[in-house]
């Protein structure tokens, strides 16, 4: 069993490419992607399958800002016809950032290694992302989108245990 885990939407999931290409399998981990999935939902399931994996590293490719869960299996992109009308750009980022703060907390609590990155986060490492090499679905990334991502993120989580240690 590995002790590391994986969490997002269906660029974790690994929608267009083989399982064993999607970046969580490049890093051992326990993919726990989900496509169309929000942070409400990463939140909701994440300690239960940090527990079960005994998880001491949790990797998170946060989903776009725009989703949220309108009930436990429903998600909800705020372009959706059936949104809640109610939801501001605000609010959306707010409720993203309060449950990434809610992770947070849970990882300090199981004491368990968080290395994670926002999409947009690429954009300055990634040149070009209109380039970027497509999956089989022509929609999402190809296998050496995800090779990119789990290299991106092993440096991330050696400067992480690099902090710990100081």
């Amino acid at each position: 069993m590995s002790n590391k885990i994986a969490f997002g939407c269906s660029h974790t999931y690994g929608i267009g490419v083989q399982p064993d290409e999607a970046w969580p399998a490049l890093l051992g981990a326990v993919n726990c992607g989900k496509p169309g999935c929000s942070t409400d939902y990463i939140a909701r399931i994440c300690e239960e399958q940090i527990v079960e994996h005994k998880s001491t590293i949790a990797y998170f490719f946060w989903p776009d800002w725009t989703r949220f869960e309108r009930n436990d299996e429903q998600f909800m992109p705020a372009t959706h016809p059936h949104m809640y009308k109610d939801r501001t750009d605000k609010w959306l980022h707010d409720n993203r950032e309060d449950k990434i703060v809610k992770i947070e907390n849970i990882c300090s609590k199981h004491d368990v290694l968080m290395v994670s990155m926002y999409m947009e986060d690429l954009d300055g490492i990634l040149d070009h992302c209109d380039r970027w090499p497509l999956g089989t679905d022509r929609s999402h990334f190809g296998p050496q989108w995800h090779k990119w991502l789990s290299d991106i993120f092993q440096v991330k989580q050696s400067f992480k245990e690099y902090e710990k240690t100081r």
